[in-house]
């Protein structure tokens, strides 16, 4: 009977592990108009996204005072590894000649969790001309190097390292959701600066409780805001034992 339950234990690791094609760490990054852009509409957007078991993305731009302003939903194609993107227009109205604005991508996987989010704060002109200040690198605001993704956790803690841009804003909160939506663990992360790469370290170690083999998306995001509202996050698949 023990070997049968070993052998059915083994089945449901097998089961709940992702494709080994599914990214190192899922991000995405919004590589046009870069951070602090003077645009007009309709904008012109380029995006580069590293997480291949996305499936929904919404590009939504908010006013000063947090109105939504636009919002389009996109398609794989229009986003990928490749920096030479095809170009997505995201036209709008503003009342004053000039007001500050957030653009944001938002990813979410197959089973409808938060997957990844990008922002630009962008200057939203209601006419002239536009200075798009590209950016010259897509590099993900949020870094998780540990764990790996596709990892097996066992022992009830999955420690967290990574780095972030020094622009995000902390404290991070680190969350551990399975595929029903259910969170299954959370901590809010420390960090220490990293002087000589001009980053942020941050850390976690953060307790969870499951009865079988479950696969969770382990999520890093800004704390201080509801989870729709954020402006940076990535994540990765991992699965966790008792």
């Amino acid at each position: 009977m023990r070997y049968v339950l070993l052998l059915l234990n083994w089945l449901a690791v097998w089961i709940l592990s992702p494709a080994s094609s599914v990214e190192k760490f899922a991000y995405v990054a919004i590589i046009s108009p870069g951070e602090n852009a003077q645009v007009h509409a309709p904008i012109p957007v380029q995006a580069v996204l590293i997480g291949e078991s996305a499936r929904s993305l919404r590009l939504e731009l908010y006013g000063a005072d947090g109105r939504l302003l636009a919002r389009r939903l996109l398609g794989l194609s229009d986003v990928g590894i490749d920096p030479n993107q095809p170009v997505v227009q995201l036209d709008y109205e503003v009342p004053r000649p000039v007001e500050q604005g957030w653009l944001r991508l938002v990813v979410l996987d197959e089973y409808r969790r938060f997957m990844a989010v990008d922002t630009q704060q962008l200057d939203l002109r209601s006419g002239g001309g536009a200075e798009l200040a590209l950016v010259s690198e897509a590099i993900p605001d949020i870094t998780i190097e540990a764990p790996k993704a596709l990892a097996q956790v066992a022992g009830g803690v999955v420690r967290v390292e990574g780095r972030i841009a020094a622009e995000v804003n902390l404290p991070l909160r680190v969350r551990l959701i399975d595929r029903d939506g259910v969170i299954v663990g959370q901590r809010l992360a420390g960090s220490s600066p990293n002087a000589d790469q001009g980053d942020i370290a941050f850390f976690a170690e953060v307790p969870y409780w499951v009865t079988q083999p479950t696969s969770v998306r382990l999520l890093v995001f800004e704390e201080g805001r509801d989870l729709p509202q954020v402006l940076a996050a990535s994540s990765l698949e991992l699965v966790l034992n008792p």
